[in-house]
């Protein structure tokens, strides 16, 4: 009978086996790291890492007819906006926000506020729900032409 060793077998198989097995132990030890031991971090990590849109205003100037008459000129329009997916988790805190706006920018908090006032018109709630459903990254305008001062007050007090 002949002994010749075939490619792969006897010690060189084995070597290659344990190779494998520890390279396979060290990807799982390493994705046991990065799912339950810090997870915390990339979790945080990934909710700061969200795009976020910023609308910049075109670069327009007074427009004027051939005698320098100005036929349309820019004055500045602030808009109140709400992005449901950074709102905090907790209902009372969310209550405690649209409450605030609702305050500053006269839309009604919820729909039973607006029900009692005897307005029909929608809520902060309303809208933010409304947004939350289509896409919850994306801002849900709650009011416009909001007054230079009142915008001032509501960026001061944002919760970013």
């Amino acid at each position: 009978m002949d002994n010749k060793l075939l490619p792969f077998q006897g010690w060189r198989l084995t070597f290659f086996q344990a190779i494998m097995v520890a390279v396979f132990l060290i990807f799982t030890i390493r994705m046991y790291e990065f799912m339950v031991v810090r997870h915390d971090e990339f979790q945080l990590a990934a909710d700061e890492n969200r795009i976020n849109e910023l609308p910049l205003a075109a670069p327009r100037g007074i427009i004027v007819d051939r005698y320098n008459t100005p036929l349309a000129t820019n004055s500045p329009a602030f808009t109140v906006t709400i992005v449901p997916a950074e709102l905090p988790d907790d209902p009372d805190e969310v209550l405690q926000i649209y409450n605030r706006l609702s305050a500053l920018i006269g839309v009604p908090p919820t729909r039973e506020v607006a029900l009692t006032s005897g307005r029909n018109i929608r809520s902060i709630e309303e809208m933010v729900r409304e947004g939350e459903g289509i896409a919850p990254f994306r801002p849900v305008i709650i009011a416009t032409d909001i007054p230079f001062e009142v915008a001032l007050q509501i960026n001061e007090e944002k919760v970013s």
